[in-house]
């Protein structure tokens, strides 16, 4: 390769192993040095196949099939879109000395460690238990330990996924100062390409779609609610060194109502989940829900909920028996838009379409509570919208729906928003 560059491609493809089509199709471009790079493109577009290529995992890892060529001569850093993938150690503090001490920084690695967590604002959760942490918090832990390791291209997919307003902004302030000493930026997203001067070079990967579909806004009469069917009051919940999680929540779910609970990383939405959906016990406080009303829960991860060897497979698992189940596979597919992947091993999806998968599979049996833990992540904007609509027509259905984010513009239509801040719910706003 010429000086400069750090990577080089020339009519690059990529296919996965297995007679499966080419996700990458005759790729050219030049990185260099010290330049920021947006990679954009809707989910299954090939983003994520696209930075596994630059880092070597394939076909070197996951072998394959290539054109063409992809040359690099760097030592690069990736953050995946998955953080529980990346995390090894007990604490936060210990996985950064761990990328400290496995980097060329290795010197003063308490300083670096220091400074790193400050310019990341996770100086607090150094002593905190990784498992502890929110999504949004470990996804900030692996971009410092990626930091700390002193790479000279650091990769970040989809990096804003699981970050509130706050701490999106924030990183876009570190991003302006990391291109710096020649390092080279390159990050994927599924949100449209932006128009700002932010990136020197933008990629948009395509495979048909328009990454504008689904933009439209989304108009639904929703029905008053019902009846009341699960409350929580009282719920209090400590880490293992007694700070509290949640102080005293009080919230109340009806039959047909689509509720959003928003607020910040860390501010407690996946721990109230947890305890509603029965995962973790409440050091007091008390959940009552109406006798023989099923549940229906997506954490944060959907990789957690797939296992079966197609997407139809798991879309239907929990209606085995049911008659209607091959027309309400289809129906869940068609209005998700991934009718094209029923045939599909869900585990060769990219993280968005899995997550409409897990979407489908929580949705296919009908239950009468449905808790979602950030169904928008890794979402483009045509995926999310098709998403809202299918929440939508199960409030009309009867359900009782609890959806987290991290503000109201990841969602859509709802009866009602319910903010929470540092484990206590702040104000609840009538939307509909």
């Amino acid at each position: 390769m010429r000086n400069g560059h750090y990577f080089e491609a020339n009519n690059f493809g990529y296919s996965y192993p297995g007679p499966l089509e080419w996700v990458l199709n005759d790729l050219d471009f030049n990185f260099f040095a010290g330049e920021k790079v947006l990679i954009s493109g809707k989910s299954g577009a090939g983003k994520t196949t696209l930075l596994y290529a630059m880092q070597g995992i394939v076909p070197g890892i996951l072998g394959g099939r290539t054109r063409g060529r992809l040359q690099f001569s760097c030592r690069s850093g990736l953050a995946l879109q998955n953080p529980d993938t990346a995390l090894i150690a007990p604490t936060v503090r210990e996985e950064l000395i761990f990328a400290a001490n496995h980097s060329l920084q290795a010197g003063n690695y308490e300083y670096l460690i220091g400074e790193t967590a400050e310019s990341l604002d996770i100086s607090h959760l150094l002593d905190r238990e990784t498992t502890r942490l929110s999504t949004g918090e470990k996804q900030k832990v692996v971009i410092a330990a990626i930091l700390i390791g002193g790479p000279e291209v650091v990769m970040l997919d989809d990096p804003l996924s699981h970050l509130d307003d706050n701490a999106g902004a924030a990183f876009n302030d570190i991003l302006e100062n990391l291109a710096g000493d020649d390092r080279l930026i390159v990050i994927a997203t599924n949100r449209p390409a932006p128009s700002s001067n932010t990136f020197s070079k933008i990629i948009t990967l395509s495979n048909g779609d328009d990454l504008s579909n689904g933009g439209v806004a989304l108009s639904v009469g929703l029905k008053a609610p019902g009846e009341s069917v699960l409350k929580a009051s009282g719920i209090k919940l400590a880490d293992d060194a007694g700070a509290g999680i949640l102080k005293g929540i009080d919230l109340e779910l009806r039959m047909g109502e689509l509720a959003t609970l928003i607020g910040a990383n860390g501010s407690g939405k996946s721990s109230l989940l947890k305890v509603i959906a029965g995962l973790w016990k409440p050091g007091s406080g008390k959940i009552e829900r109406v006798k023989g009303k099923s549940l229906g829960y997506l954490p944060q991860n959907p990789e957690q909920l797939l296992f079966c060897r197609t997407v139809a497979e798991e879309i239907g698992y929990s209606i085995k028996g049911q008659t209607t189940k091959p027309e309400r596979i289809r129906q869940l597919a068609r209005d998700l838009n991934i009718s094209h992947l029923l045939d599909s091993s869900p585990h060769r999806l990219s993280l968005g379409q899995k997550q409409m998968v897990a979407i489908a599979s929580i949705l296919a049996p009908q239950p009468d509570i449905i808790l979602l833990d950030e169904p928008a992540a890794h979402l483009d904007a045509k995926a999310s919208h098709a998403a809202w609509a299918a929440l939508c027509a199960e409030a009309q259905r009867g359900a009782a729906i609890l959806v987290t984010g991290h503000n109201d513009q990841e969602n859509g239509p709802c009866h009602r928003a319910i903010r929470m801040r540092n484990g206590e719910i702040s104000q609840a706003e009538m939307m509909n």
